[in-house]
């Protein structure tokens, strides 16, 4: 990795946000293995682009290994960002109050 331009960079970046791409994809009701298998999509998606940009350097480990940086960082961010946020009104709201 000699800059920010290189490609590799920026997978661990955009893998955050696949959890939201996956939660507008599939409807609040739909099943969690529709869900797990849209995210391996998207980061097996992310790592063809990532493999695509970096041409010259093109490999099958290398895709295995961006694929599943991608999965780490997605499940991670999912874990720890994404599902608090979605939590935060059954853990923040007051049990007082007026009414």
């Amino acid at each position: 990795m000699d800059s920010l331009s290189d490609a590799s960079v920026w997978v661990p970046i955009l893998a955050v946000f696949i959890p939201v791409l996956t939660a507008l994809a599939v409807k609040p009701e739909g099943s969690s293995t529709i869900r797990a298998g849209i995210a391996i999509v998207a980061a097996c998606a992310l790592a063809v682009v990532d493999q695509i940009v970096n041409a010259p350097d093109f490999t099958v480990s290398g895709l295995v290994v961006v694929a599943i940086t991608a999965l780490v960082v997605q499940v991670g961010a999912y874990l720890s960002v994404w599902k608090p946020l979605a939590d935060i009104n059954n853990t923040a709201v007051p049990s007082v109050g007026i009414g």
